[in-house]
Formats: structure tokens, C-alpha cells, sequence
């Protein structure tokens, strides 16, 4: 039978790849995103300018 200590040492290096592994996902996630915004912003103005245009020649 494990004593509580043995059942706290075990926890701990799961524990700490849970902790690793959201660090990394928000990491990955954060930079994804301001990716996403880098290059998808001036792809909607430029497609909102465009819109405009086309109202304003008819």
C-alpha cells in the first residue's frame, strides 16, 4: 500500500507536464492568433475598401 507521500511524489511530474503543456498551448494559441491578425487584417480592409468602391461607383 503507497503512503501519502509516495502518492504526492507521483503527482507532482504529472502535475508539472499539465502545467507545461497549457503554458505551451496558450504560447502556441497567442502567437497563432496574432499571426491570424497580422495577415488577416489588411486582407479585410483591403476587401472592405473594395466593397466601398463599388458602392460609391454605381
Amino acid at each position: 500500500m503507497m503512503t501519502l507521500a509516495d502518492v504526492t511524489l507521483n503527482i507532482w511530474p504529472m502535475l508539472l507536464t499539465w502545467l507545461v503543456s497549457i503554458v505551451v498551448f496558450f504560447v502556441v494559441g497567442y502567437y497563432f492568433v496574432k499571426f491570424l491578425v497580422v495577415k488577416l487584417t489588411p486582407l479585410v480592409i483591403k476587401i472592405k475598401h473594395q466593397e466601398e468602391k463599388k458602392y460609391i461607383d454605381e
